[in-house]
């Protein structure tokens, strides 16, 4: 007898670390004139990217990726992305 297979739709979340360079801020609408965050076509690049990435082996519909200045982890000097 074959077994029977069932597909769904699901909702997924997770947190993650990615490093833009500076060409990829903009001046943070919100905090003080040291605060900068992800510009729209950094994170639109970013969430094309990752959809994608993840379509190689799923059926993805939808990447919504969003930043805020005040998530900032820290700051690298070098020549390369980390």
């Amino acid at each position: 007898m074959k077994k029977k297979y069932y597909t769904y739709q699901m909702s997924c979340s997770f947190q993650m670390q990615y490093t833009f360079s500076q060409d990829e801020l903009v001046k943070a609408s919100e905090g003080d004139e040291n605060d900068f965050e992800p510009s729209d076509g950094s994170l639109i690049n970013l969430q094309n990217e990752m959809r994608e990435y993840l379509s190689k082996k799923w059926s993805v519909s939808d990447v919504e990726i969003d930043a805020e200045f005040d998530s900032l982890l820290g700051v690298i000097e070098g020549n390369e992305r980390i």
